[in-house]
């Protein structure tokens, strides 16, 4: 009975990438999120082999078409660059393996898969995924309070951010598609969300707050549901109240970051204003990819601007400015194509009529957005994320029955 439970909603190409995706954001399990890598790149060429003209199809679409633009603009960055193997070394693995290939391994293993597979998957990998990362930062909050280390009182927390926000809309789209009379379903979807609320506030990240904010209410809107946003209301103001109220309140790192209205530097003459600064010295090139390349270039004309916050490199904070400074103007504009054609798709699946395709095609569309275009604002966030963004709407276009 249980092996037939399995069949039904499981498959091998199915367990494959919501195995890897569920473990793309939790630390020291390297070696199993490789084995789940290797595993699919196997499978992958096993297809391709056994059956060419029929999987080379699963990549023969407008959004592929856009990476391989948006990947030839990351070679031209490299061969630009003052140090090319510095700057190859550094895009090899987040950008080619992590983007490049997961996308074209994911679009072919669920190509010729059943539709309800896909997007049980796909729910079930985003729930995982942000329980078992969740879970993980409550027990080293457990550890911190046994050293005394009390929450919301260091950045010690904030790497988690990026993973929270990746999966965040999650916990809408199960909201929305569980059995509402179910107590079981409702505890356990209210007991996650209140636990990745207090992790969320954690991080002591505001643009991961924003990001989170902002997938909310988006999600909110298109699903019209002014219930939940008066619910969101009132929560929000309970926590803030709390907060504010609290004894140590004038000592709390996580009001002062709540009642911060400047941009930690971030514009003028901070890392945003300085990158925008670099960046108009040679708009139409760009000087190369990688971290290295940036601080190099960076502490290297900081003498010339006296007026700039940082007297070292500490990054652009803005992906959009990373990729500007890394590959010039076609880099800049093949990353805002690639962000634009998403969307785009994305879009006709969110007015799907079918309850499960339009919850999850939401979902994917605010992380999407949340992660690029709201956090991306803020922070370099990495763009490894991109290979299981266009693998999973690929094939969610390529499975589409309607």
């Amino acid at each position: 009975m249980t092996i037939e439970l399995i069949k039904r909603n499981v498959s091998w190409n199915t367990f494959l990438v919501g195995g890897y995706v569920s473990l793309v954001y939790l630390t020291d399990v390297t070696r199993y999120k490789n084995l789940f890598l290797i595993l699919m790149a196997i499978t992958s060429i096993f297809y391709l082999c056994k059956y060419p003209k029929i999987y080379v199809n699963a990549v023969k679409n407008k959004l592929f078409f856009a990476l391989c633009i948006f990947s030839l603009t990351v070679i031209y960055s490299i061969l630009i660059s003052k140090n090319p193997v510095i700057s190859f070394n550094e895009v090899k693995t987040p950008f080619f393996r992590d983007v490049f290939i997961v996308a074209i391994l994911i679009s072919i293993l669920l190509f010729k898969e059943d539709s309800l597979k896909i997007k049980k998957m796909l729910l079930c990998c985003f729930l995982i995924g942000l329980s078992l990362i969740t879970l993980k930062e409550i027990y080293l909050y457990y550890i911190d309070y046994r050293k005394n280390i009390m929450p919301f009182s260091n950045t010690n927390h904030r790497s988690v951010s990026d993973g929270i926000v990746f999966f965040f809309p999650i916990l809408l789209s199960v909201w929305y598609l569980i059995n509402k009379k179910s107590y079981f379903s409702l505890l356990g979807v209210i007991s996650l969300s209140t636990l990745v609320l207090f992790v969320l506030l954690g991080t002591l990240s505001r643009g991961a707050w924003l990001a989170v904010f902002f997938m909310h209410m988006f999600i909110l809107l298109i699903n019209r549901d002014r219930k939940l946003f008066i619910i969101t209301l009132i929560v929000g103001i309970t926590v803030f109240s709390i907060i504010k109220f609290h004894k140590n309140n004038n000592e709390s790192m996580l009001l002062t970051k709540m009642e911060q209205l400047d941009s930690s530097h971030r514009y003028k003459n901070g890392t945003q204003g300085s990158a925008l600064t670099l960046i108009f010295e040679n708009p139409i090139l760009g000087y190369g990819s990688g971290n290295e390349i940036y601080n190099s270039v960076y502490n290297d004309k900081v003498i010339h601007h006296e007026e700039w916050t940082f007297k070292s490199s500490l990054g652009p904070h803005n992906i959009y400015l990373t990729v500007w400074f890394s590959s010039g103007i076609i880099g800049i504009l093949s990353f805002l194509y690639l962000i634009y054609i998403y969307i785009i798709k994305s879009k006709t699946l969110v007015l799907s009529e079918k309850k499960y395709t339009r919850q999850i095609s939401i979902m994917l569309m605010a992380s999407f957005i949340g992660y690029f275009i709201i956090r991306g604002n803020f922070e370099s966030v990495h763009l490894n994320m991109l290979g299981i963004y266009f693998g999973f709407l690929i094939s969610l276009i390529n499975n589409n029955d309607e």
